[in-house]
């Protein structure tokens, strides 16, 4: 009798046990293949054990699965670097190998899949050779809490998270055609995609004539990508691989890497310091990187009306007869927690009062610990009367391909990304005139949640004067979102006063920003 499962053509009845050195066994098992029309069919009819060979005498391990009663084999295979499992859902594991259909294995228990993947990926790792020198840096399980990884993954494993990404016109162009306007950095070479995601970049690197794509992606999501991978038909050049790219092998250096790894303020999320890594271990001498740099601008800003929206969110604590209790001894709890949160969104460049000073980041030759700590000092000279409420920043990221150098910003003022700008507040503005500076520092810290405290210090040079405030940048407020408004705003800011103009003409010169350093 056939039974459907989703959009599979599964046989029931299909139990049989699985034997992992020493023994493990798996009951209730269902065991199907891909087809060309992208269904899976069932291989066998009843009880099936399904047999893992340990390598021995320099020999591969092998997975063979037999009949129960009569011993007859139905499938089989070895076991060899080249072989990919992932857990697609709860109570499915996938199989996959370049250039061979996938085989999915449905369990009635999701214990039972995690269990078996578990099993399967320690025989897999002991059949890889691992390529890459060791690092002298802390792993992914030493610098981010288990807690926020799992919250991280599990929010990265949905579709409709991957969804709001790829329809980011900005960054999918972009990085669209960085990589396909620059097809002699990719064209019959290795490249490395690190937290592929649904693998788009992948797609672009295949499209540009890759001759070999790694797709890693420790979420899900990788089995999404396998998914996609197989119906576009594109096993031969792309291989997903589930796994933390700290933790996973390859059978040769990359020429190139390719990856997304920005977040809010660039390093929100701390996905960059992985992307350093993956550079530490698989990237050939001279290889090349996707993007190759960025850099974080920071300018004061002057928003009357933020900043009474945001000490208007806490009126409520002003209130000293609610229902006869008194609640302003919270008030000032109240301010701290709201002026805790950076504001994300899109603003007019208007609103900034100095020129933009920054800081530079080589992803060819930066450390994990300059992703870490991070300090921008500035001092900037005040260019109008104003009331300075705080600090407005924002990056650009650059592809400095050997054909055309492609560059990509959220500054104020470019079309709008999901990243937007950022804002950090201060609870004490300062009141500024023309010609005056005002110095200080911006320290963001890295921390276990995969994010950073902002600790922001600003005063007024000669007068002794000064404002400071410390953030979460893990909660920030979004107060901007894609609409007609901020996309007319961003097109009619050609026109406006615009501080970073000057650098923009700069860095056009010198050909896409690879000689920034800290200003």
């Amino acid at each position: 009798t056939q039974s459907t499962w989703g959009n599979c053509s599964l046989m029931e009845g299909v139990n049989f046990k699985v034997q992992i050195a020493p023994l493990l066994t798996f009951s209730n098992v269902q065991i199907a293949q891909l087809n060309g029309k992208l269904q899976w069919d069932s291989l066998a009819e009843g009880s099936l054990v399904i047999q893992i060979s340990p390598a021995q005498a320099g020999n591969l391990p092998e997975l063979t699965a037999k009949q129960s009663q009569s011993g007859g084999v139905v499938y089989g295979r070895t076991l060899s670097k080249d072989v990919q499992a992932v857990q697609t859902a709860s109570s499915l594991v996938m199989m996959s190998a370049p250039e061979e259909k996938p085989i999915l294995f449905m369990f009635a228990e999701v214990a039972e899949a995690t269990r078996f993947l578990s099993a399967l990926k320690g025989v897999l790792k002991s059949a890889a050779q691992p390529v890459g020198q060791a690092i002298d840096t802390p792993d992914f399980g030493e610098r981010v809490d288990a807690g926020s990884a799992d919250q991280y993954f599990l929010y990265y494993g949905k579709l409709a998270n991957q969804q709001n990404m790829l329809q980011d016109v900005i960054r999918t162009s972009t990085y669209q055609k960085a990589i396909l306007d620059n097809r002699q950095d990719f064209a019959g070479k290795v490249v490395l995609d690190v937290g592929c995601g649904s693998g788009i970049l992948s797609f672009f690197a295949e499209q540009a004539g890759a001759r070999r794509v790694y797709a890693i992606e420790a979420s899900s999501m990788a089995g999404d990508a396998m998914r996609l991978v197989a119906a576009n038909r594109k096993e031969k050049t792309i291989t997903v691989i589930n796994g933390r790219v700290e933790e996973i092998s390859l059978p040769e250096k990359v020429d190139v890497i390719i990856s997304e790894p920005l977040g809010t303020l660039l390093v929100n999320e701390r996905m960059l310091e992985s992307y350093v890594v993956a550079r530490d271990r698989f990237l050939k001498e001279g290889g090349k990187m996707f993007p190759s740099g960025s850099t974080i601008f920071v300018a004061p800003f002057s928003d009357d009306q933020l900043y009474a929206e945001q000490m208007n969110k806490t009126s409520f604590w002003s209130q000293n007869q609610f229902y006869g209790v008194d609640l302003t001894a919270l008030k000032q709890r109240a301010v701290d927690e709201k002026f805790s949160q950076p504001i994300v969104d899109c603003f007019d460049p208007n609103l900034l009062v100095a020129q933009a000073v920054h800081k530079h980041f080589d992803f060819l030759s930066c450390t994990t610990a300059d992703l870490k700590d991070i300090e921008i000092p500035f001092q900037f000279r005040i260019e109008r009367v104003s009331i300075v409420h705080g600090l407005a920043a924002w990056f650009d990221a650059y592809f400095n391909g050997s054909t055309n150098p492609v560059t990509l910003s959220t500054a104020p003022g470019a079309p709008p990304t999901h990243w937007y700008s950022i804002r950090c507040l201060l609870k004490t503005p300062l009141a500024v005139n023309v010609g005056q500076m005002i110095s200080g520092k911006l320290v963001l810290t890295g921390n276990r949640q995969q994010s950073f405290q902002i600790d922001l210090n600003m005063s007024i040079d000669g007068i002794q004067i000064c404002s400071s405030n410390t953030m979460d940048l893990k909660d920030p407020e979004y107060r901007g979102f894609y609409n007609l408004q901020a996309t007319n705003m961003a097109a009619a800011a050609a026109t406006m006063y615009n501080p970073y103009a000057q650098f923009q003409q700069q860095q056009q010169q010198n050909g896409g920003g690879a000689y920034l350093s800290q200003q």
